[in-house]
């Protein structure tokens, strides 16, 4: 009997402990050869992380976060972000989307560099005049699609009946400027560019193009920049999209609008810095554009009298086109004590002068070739080695020579007197 209690009580104890699973270590034994403990969250094989380092963060590539406009990188399959037209350059056509005026063909495309009609100009156009007029103009669904726009343009007055013969012809690029010009007002496009001349829109040698004044108001508004280093337009040619979404935008925006320097009457912009003046004290000032700071510097607070005349003598006709004197500006003779500028200044906008003559009649100034009054015959020669100047028909007291250097083409002009000392001079642009 004892023994029967005695084997009971063993067998009770055996089945209270635990199980082992086939294979599973127990608690605290070291995994067999060849076997690596599994950490929960875990991939197999992953390295195990050093110290303080948690592997459920680490780094991951951020998404791109959504622009604020809407616009997403590939949203055209034909744009290529890195063109000067994409986000990596100028953002036009980003920009022009985000605002609603060009959204694209349709089909996922935005043909930047497809041409633009003469329908898509006047349907921008519409929705610029507008949008700025706050009159919430809708243009329904019609056939032809551009015929609500056409009808708007010709009630509000920026499109004249039958102007256009063919509206689904491509634009020029004079086109599209003269009929973007006139969806804004006078108060919308202010000038901020003081340019009286663009080579091939109207210059002194040559008649104005067509829409020549369109060209010259968004040029002078900042919405039109041309080509970047002769600031030429190309009027008769054609017109991308791409370059019609950058001028859109400007006229939509007027913060992106360019600042440009004066043009000369043929073209030429800055300051021509071989041909100047400088006074004993060291002020300076060359032929060409200077911001009005550059030019009172110079002049200072001496007494001048102006004639705000128009000259003639430059053949500039306002019944041809030329905006130059009149309304846009006038050419000023200034007479100092002891010399004489003629310099254009804008009326509308009186940001700088351009100065086209530098005649000096006294003796406080020297010029760019380092001729004074008083000088000696033979030194005036000296400094014109190459080419020589021209003796020109004089009197008994005075004898003039001059010469005309190409590049930059200037008119250097010297008085001399009986006493064979340079007596006057003068420069002049040409």
């Amino acid at each position: 009997m004892k023994r029967f209690l005695a084997f009971f009580l063993i067998l009770c104890l055996l089945l209270s402990c635990p199980v082992l699973a086939e294979g599973e270590p127990e608690e605290g034994a070291e995994p067999a050869p060849g076997e690596t403990e599994t950490v929960p969250g875990e991939e197999e094989g992953q390295e195990e992380p050093e110290q303080g380092e948690d592997p459920s963060e680490e780094p991951a590539e951020e998404p791109e976060e959504e622009p604020e406009d809407g616009y997403v990188p590939g949203q055209f399959t034909d744009v290529a972000e890195d063109a000067w037209y994409g986000i990596q350059g100028q953002g036009v056509i980003r920009r022009v989307w985000a605002l609603g005026l060009m959204v694209g063909m349709g089909d996922g495309t935005f043909q930047p560099e497809g041409l633009l009609r003469l329908s898509e100009a006047v349907k921008l156009a519409a929705v610029l005049h507008s949008r700025a007029a706050g009159d919430g103009a809708e243009f329904a669904p019609a056939e032809p699609w551009y015929q609500p726009y056409v009808d708007y343009g010709e009630a509000v007055g920026f499109l004249q009946p039958g102007e256009f013969e063919d509206l689904t012809a491509y634009a020029t690029r004079g086109q599209m400027a003269h009929i973007l010009a006139a969806a804004l007002s006078e108060e919308s496009l202010p000038h901020i560019n003081a340019i009286f001349a663009v080579p091939d829109v109207i210059s002194q040698d040559m008649e104005p193009v067509e829409y020549a004044q369109d060209i010259l108001r968004l040029y002078r508004a900042g919405v039109l920049l041309g080509d970047a280093e002769t600031h030429t337009f190309r009027p008769g040619d054609s017109i991308t999209r791409a370059e019609t979404a950058a001028a859109v935008v400007r006229l939509a925006l007027p913060e992106e609008r360019q600042r440009l320097e004066l043009l000369s009457l043929t073209g030429a912009a800055g300051d021509i810095p071989e041909a100047f003046l400088v006074k004993d004290t060291g002020e300076r000032l060359t032929l060409g554009y200077h911001p009005w700071e550059e030019f009172q510097a110079f002049v200072g607070e001496e007494e001048a009298k102006l004639a705000a005349e128009l000259f003639v003598s430059l053949d500039c006709d306002e019944s041809q086109g030329y905006p130059i004197f009149g309304e846009e500006g006038s050419l000023i003779l200034a007479e100092y004590p002891d010399y004489n500028l003629i310099f254009l200044i804008p009326d509308r906008d009186p940001q700088g002068v351009y100065v086209f003559t530098m005649d000096v009649t006294g003796d406080p100034l020297e010029d760019g070739r380092g001729i004074r009054t008083g000088m000696p015959l033979r030194e005036l020669l000296a400094a014109f080695p190459d080419p020589e100047l021209t003796r020109e028909e004089g009197s008994a007291d005075l004898v003039w020579f001059s010469c005309v250097l190409e590049e930059p083409r200037v008119a250097y002009r010297y008085a001399v007197g009986w006493d064979g000392r340079v007596s006057r001079f003068s420069q002049t642009t040409e």
